[in-house]
């Protein structure tokens, strides 16, 4: 079995029959008619549901929405890579990449999500007629799960940290501690592939927030070996831009993806560790297409999938 195959066992039951709709989780969650906050703990909300079909069409929304901004970013990396652009070849790969793994947790029925003014204070007022603690924050780390036969249950936590440093700590406790550490003996691909995406993000670090830091350092401190003149290191590295950066399209992810290069070199590190993560999410895509029920009724059968296949970029409208 393929890493995305084993993977398949983490995604969110019923998700590859989603439908989107013209809205989010985030819109799913401000509709009290349909969220039953029943109660809090340190902290935490539990959000009741009966039945799971709504829920799954506004979570394939969100999915869509990502996957898409992925790879649309990824697509004009491509451009910049034939310009020999690296810095932004390296911010567009950290936006696709940032975008993918937002897609990713949210195919497992988990994720990192900001929510609006209008909306916590509409939920505060109600979570205070049920003698709940007011919603006050608005970033917020959710966990669906299983609750009973026909119910659903989404853990929301609320996160302080509000940057994207705050989302990569989630996504790489995501990885580590829901997925890798729950990996069969037979799991070895899938197992092999998290292990070098959690050593790229953090990179020698304590946290997974590496990629942030180093786009930190091209976009506001102009670190000028990644604008012209580039150093030798990245002359090198660019050479091989337009092969590397075109693979986010290939449906399998080989073991030299992660394993023949430099890994002391922190630009190409940066860019294997941003392409696989992409790859990841265009092959899980893929898949999930693939397995659908009816998939011409699939989510991402109009958008971000067909998005991907395009031979020249141009920009497909979300359905309205």
């Amino acid at each position: 079995m393929s890493a995305t195959e084993q993977f398949r066992r983490f995604w969110l039951q019923g998700i590859q029959n989603a439908q989107d709709l013209p809205g989010g989780l985030k819109e799913f969650l401000a509709d009290t008619t349909k969220c039953n906050y029943e109660s809090n703990s340190s902290g935490t909300y539990l959000v009741r549901l009966t039945g799971e079909k709504d829920l799954l069409n506004y979570l394939g929304f969100d999915i869509q929405r990502f996957a898409l901004a992925s790879f649309e970013s990824a697509m004009f990396a491509e451009k910049a890579a034939d310009f020999k652009s690296a810095s932004w070849v390296l911010i567009q790969k950290y936006y696709s990449s940032y975008f993918a793994a937002h897609a990713l947790m949210r195919l497992c029925g988990q994720g990192h999500t900001r929510l609006s003014k209008n909306i916590t204070s509409s939920l505060s007022t109600y979570t205070t007629f049920q003698n709940l603690a007011p919603i006050t924050e608005t970033v917020f780390s959710f966990k669906i799960s299983k609750a009973g036969r026909n119910d659903l249950l989404i853990n929301l936590r609320p996160d302080g940290e509000t940057s994207h440093e705050g989302f990569w700590k989630v996504f790489g406790d995501f990885l580590e501690n829901d997925i890798k550490a729950n990996l069969k003996d037979e799991e070895g691909d899938l197992s092999e592939l998290l292990s070098f995406i959690l050593r790229g993000l953090k990179f020698g670090q304590r946290n997974p927030i590496w990629l942030t830091k180093k786009r930190n350092s091209v976009n506001y401190l102009e670190d000028l070996s990644y604008w012209y003149p580039y150093s030798a290191s990245i002359n090198r590295v660019v050479s091989t831009y337009p092969t590397l950066i075109k693979r986010w399209k290939n449906l399998s992810i080989t073991e030299s993806d992660y394993t023949s290069y430099d890994d002391t070199d922190e630009f190409e590190t940066f860019l294997r560790v941003t392409q696989l993560i992409i790859s990841f999410c265009h092959m899980s895509m893929s898949e999930l297409l693939n397995i659908a029920n009816d998939p011409n009724k699939c989510f991402l059968n109009q958008n971000a999938v067909k998005f991907s296949n395009l031979k020249k970029l141009r920009i497909l409208k979300l359905p309205t």
